[in-house]
């Protein structure tokens, strides 16, 4: 098989992939995810209180990752979070055959 017929059997693939149900719904369900502002909300408090932490005294370390892991918590038991990570990981069990192929 020549490079360009590789390139259109890859493309085709891709493109058959993309097309596949539970691929469509985890891009939805990642959308929804983006685009919902309490939980972007969550996520950046965590990070900027996870980047604020070295700077701390020890006594307000404690405290801080206390903190941040009530809002990971929070986040991660979020029904759409849930949801976008379960789809995230069936994906990946469809993609296994292929990488244990090593294609």
């Amino acid at each position: 098989m020549t490079l360009e017929g590789s390139k259109v059997e890859a493309d085709k693939l891709l493109s058959d992939f993309q097309s596949l149900e539970l691929v469509k719904r985890y891009k939805e369900a990642k959308a929804s995810l983006e685009s919902n502002k309490r939980l972007q909300d969550l996520k950046r408090q965590r990070e900027d209180l996870q980047k604020s932490i070295r700077f701390l005294a020890p006594k307000e370390k404690e405290e801080a990752f206390k903190k941040a892991r009530a809002l990971e918590k929070e986040y991660q038991e979020d029904p759409l979070v849930i949801n976008v990570t379960s789809l995230k990981e069936e994906i990946y069990q469809l993609l296994a055959p292929l990488q244990e192929a090593n294609l």
